[in-house]
């Protein structure tokens, strides 16, 4: 067996400590059994993705192309901010949880009350896709654009409370069809957007929110292990056939037409073998933010450009403000063209490229930047995690809404800041309106959902 040479030994190092912190965090989190909704998880998962899954394939020298110094100086960072976000989750956010006083579970529920309580799971998923299927195809207005697609992750909030119910009743059957239905998501949103990353990010939060209710055993952990397999397997056959995939979606094919694609597609699969360079390509291509966080690293302190200071920051903050008040603010959601401004990369005009979390810190104020921010993060997303966990225990399903669908937002790692906030506030706006609707709203909504359906999907 050949030596590591000092930039593979580097890489190494990171994966290990990558490893042995997200080993501390799960531990903490599942052997203490403290209330939580799984979102520390689901943030973690999100960072693996696309940091932590590309680092091993730059240990293998069949996979070098010559970036390997930027793959380093990126995943050295990414690798400070897991550290950071472990210590403000696991160590300072327990002194901030312990000082909220919150609610006991009522022991008196009026009759009417109890039923609109069993009725939520449903209605959060029919309004979730009366967003996704009616109004978001519809709706390309500021502010508008922004609750729409918060409002479609109702979806994700009733299907994981209806597997909570199913858990509580000890409805192991249902559970089990819960979560297949699940699976279709990724299939939806390639089929009706081109996309894969919308749906197996609904698909993620719901399979890690399931297993937050149990205690993790060997056989999970191997079951878990083969599902990654799996869903690096589907990444590899969906970016072979991305470009015909979206070409049928964008083109405004018939649904006939883009299933028929995607069937083809499914019948010929390949398996997903890390010595397959063509394989490594793929991942490089979209899910590995580690050479974009070491482009910016280098360009910044060559004098390529100047760090933002909080520029971006500040406008994070900005865009809480609905557009609707102040027509004209100059900041939208995405990354626009910070990676370009920070890289010194130039993109085509027709590819989005997400800022990320940890190059945005970066960009910032370096990696105190980093450090910083995802000490602040850790704590975020842990008090989230515990106040959406415990109103979960005590059957306030409105109150878990209002954090857990803000939660959603958070986890887009690979995003910008202006896209986390303005999501957030978005969700917290859709939550308590939506918890407002009544059982006859219910109704309505499942109406209009079904004839919209005939209508769009059916009759074509």
């Amino acid at each position: 067996m050949s030596q590591l040479n000092p930039v593979q030994t580097g890489i190494a190092i990171c994966v290990i400590i990558w490893i042995t912190v997200i080993t501390i965090i799960l531990m903490k989190h599942w052997q203490k059994k403290t209330e939580t909704s799984g979102f520390t998880f689901i943030y973690i998962t999100n960072l693996v993705l696309i940091h932590l899954i590309a680092a091993f394939g730059y240990i293998l020298p069949s996979n070098w192309k010559g970036n390997e110094a930027l793959m380093l100086e990126g995943f050295r960072e990414s690798t400070y901010a897991i550290v950071a976000f472990g210590l403000g989750n696991v160590i300072l956010a327990p002194f901030f949880v312990r000082s909220f006083s919150l609610p006991e579970l009522k022991e008196n529920i009026n009759m009417d009350e109890a039923k609109l309580i069993s009725q939520l799971p449903r209605l959060y998923f029919i309004a979730g896709a009366v967003f996704y299927f009616i109004l978001a195809p519809n709706l390309y207005f500021p502010t508008i654009t922004v609750l729409v697609t918060m409002g479609a992750q109702l979806i994700v909030v009733g299907i994981c409370l209806l597997i909570w119910k199913a858990w509580r009743e000890k409805n192991m059957i249902k559970l089990r069809n819960l979560l297949i239905l699940s699976l279709i998501f990724p299939f939806v949103s390639i089929i009706r957007d081109g996309y894969l990353g919308y749906g197996a990010g609904m698909t993620i939060i719901i399979f890690i929110f399931t297993i937050s209710f149990f205690r993790i055993k060997s056989r999970a952990l191997i079951i878990g292990a083969f599902c990654i397999y799996l869903g690096l397997s589907f990444y590899q056959v969906y970016m072979r056939d991305r470009e015909e995939l979206r070409g049928l979606a964008w083109g405004g094919a018939s649904f006939d037409k883009r299933i028929k694609a995607l069937s083809a597609t499914l019948s010929n699969p390949e398996w997903f073998n890390p010595l397959n360079s063509t394989h490594i390509e793929r991942i490089e291509e979209r899910i590995n933010q580690n050479i974009l966080i070491g482009s910016a690293v280098e360009y910044l302190q060559s004098g390529g450009n100047k760090y933002a200071y909080g520029k971006t920051l500040w406008e994070a903050l900005v865009a809480l403000i609905p557009r609707i008040f102040w027509r004209e603010k100059n900041i939208f959601a995405g990354s626009g063209n910070i990676v370009s401004e920070y890289t010194g990369l130039v993109f085509s005009e027709d590819t989005s490229v997400g800022v990320g979390q940890i190059m945005e810190f970066y960009i910032n104020f370096g990696r105190s930047g980093v450090i910083i921010g995802f000490l602040v993060l850790g704590i975020i997303i842990a008090i989230i995690d515990f106040k959406s966990g415990h109103y979960l225990i005590i059957y306030d399903l409105r109150k878990f809404a209002l954090w857990f669908l803000p939660g959603i937002a958070f986890c887009n790692v690979g995003g910008s800041l202006v896209e986390l906030t303005s999501s957030a506030g978005a969700s917290v706006i859709v939550a308590y309106f939506v918890s407002k609707l009544k059982g006859i709203h219910y109704r309505l909504l499942l109406l209009s959902l079904f004839l919209y359906l005939i209508m769009r999907y059916l009759i074509q």
